[in-house]
């Protein structure tokens, strides 16, 4: 058949991610269990026990990332990323300012 389905996003957020894993660890696994990142951003703050990250991920099945325990490696938890209301704040004011400032 033709009909195919095409590649799904969703913005997940990564957490118990053990220090001393980069960025780039995550979408080099990513990539190796064949789950594109368009974008990767660490949230947590230094000095604490574990990292977290918001990831914007494609996906012919991006349900799987978030169900599945199995995708990730012991002791990572995944969820749908839920924004605050102060981080949405801060991007509603940030886009503003990118749509109202003009170019140098």
């Amino acid at each position: 058949s033709k009909l195919k389905a095409g590649p799904g996003r969703a913005e997940i957020f990564l957490y118990r991610v053990g220090n001393g894993v980069s960025s780039e660890d995550i979408v080099e696994y990513m990539n190796n269990e064949n789950v594109k990142v368009i974008d990767i951003e660490r949230v947590s703050k230094d000095g604490r026990a574990a990292q977290s990250f918001r990831m914007m991920i494609e996906s012919i099945n991006p349900a799987t990332v978030l169900t599945n325990p199995e995708f990730w490696p012991e002791g990572y938890r995944c969820r749908r990323w839920r924004p605050s209301k102060k981080m949405d704040a801060t991007t509603a004011t940030a886009a503003a300012d990118a749509v109202t400032t003009p170019p140098n």
